[in-house]
């Protein structure tokens, strides 16, 4: 059974509201269903509630004519607006024009109206918004596959990227502190070779969300590519960024993993980490010295931290943080 489509009538005038109705019923007394407030206000409330298919307004509205509504329903419901059909007692192609502009999909003169120019509208208007809704939502889509790692739901590397040289900026401009880190699975082509690709994606996956639930909203996570993640710190200094550091490396350590083959199984990692100065100059420095420290938690053993500074980079693990 098709449901009825919901029309909300906003009109002072009770004669006009009630020929909408006449009109619309006269060919099928089950197609709509109606609600109905005299004033722009009235109907701006009934709509944190209620959710019709359709707007009829009038434009000529006491206090807040329909333009006004119009301007206010976008500052307050700019979601999911239904569809609308604006109504006037008289043409006027300016106020056609800011209507069209601020929302509305169609717009009618009263005199003369007869019920097919109300379905025809109603239903164009409906159809008009749907398919601006739709599109809405393939645009949100590809910003947001635009921006995200397609398996791990992190930040891709181009966008991680854009930002690390929009923080440099900032940094070199306020003079605010932040950190890089640079992370790799350890022996991660192991866990590809030994378990399969499908278990080596779950690894993937259950590491990015250890690396979300130790940063913070701020912070940018981002796949760098591979078995490889950088996490930007903003406001953040060496010191603080070496505790986010070693909570990651710790929780890495007593993470499981599951597979077909034999009992479960964890994956360490190797962290490299560095802090802005002034001799960063672009992005290409700052991934070269965290590209050295990690470089260096891997040659001395890996499942460590270790930090570039003063033109070196350093361990900075506990020892007896090794497993």
């Amino acid at each position: 059974m098709i449901e009825p489509l919901r029309i909300l009538i906003v009109d002072d005038s009770p004669e006009d509201r009630t020929t909408y109705k006449r009109l619309l019923l006269r060919a099928n007394q089950n197609e709509y269903v109606f609600s109905e407030v005299d004033n722009g206000e009235d109907a701006l409330n009934s709509l944190k509630d209620e959710r019709p298919d359709c707007i009829l307004l009038d434009y000529n509205l006491p206090e807040l004519d329909g333009l006004e509504f119009l301007v206010e329903l976008n500052k307050q419901n700019n979601n999911h607006i239904p569809a609308i059909v604006m109504l006037t007692g008289e043409g006027n192609e300016g106020i056609a024009v800011q209507a069209m502009k601020n929302g509305v999909q169609d717009y009618l003169i009263k005199a003369g109206i007869t019920g097919e120019d109300l379905r025809r509208a109603i239903n164009n208007a409906i159809e008009k918004t749907e398919l601006k809704h739709l599109l809405k939502m393939r645009e949100d889509e590809l910003k947001r596959l635009a921006v995200t790692d397609d398996l791990t739901g992190l930040y891709s590397r181009r966008y991680t990227m854009d930002h690390l040289n929009e923080e440099i900026y900032r940094a070199q401009r306020y003079d605010t502190p932040f950190c890089l880190a640079l992370i790799d699975l350890d022996h991660f082509k192991q866990v590809n070779d030994h378990h399969g690709h499908l278990v080596g994606d779950q690894v993937l996956k259950g590491f990015s969300k250890i690396l979300e639930t130790c940063t913070r909203q701020l912070d940018i996570v981002g796949r760098y590519g591979g078995e490889e993640f950088l996490i930007i710190l903003p406001s953040t200094t060496l010191d603080q960024a070496q505790q986010v550091g070693q909570r990651i490396r710790t929780k890495a350590c007593i993470q499981k993993y599951a597979s077909n083959k034999e009992k479960k199984f964890h994956v360490t990692c190797s962290i490299g980490l560095t802090e802005y100065d002034i001799g960063v100059i672009d992005t290409d420095v700052m991934i070269q010295r965290t590209d050295e420290a990690l470089y260096q938690a891997k040659d001395e053993g890996r499942n460590r931290l270790c930090i570039w500074a003063d033109h070196s980079a350093h361990d900075t693990t506990p020892n007896h943080a090794y497993s």
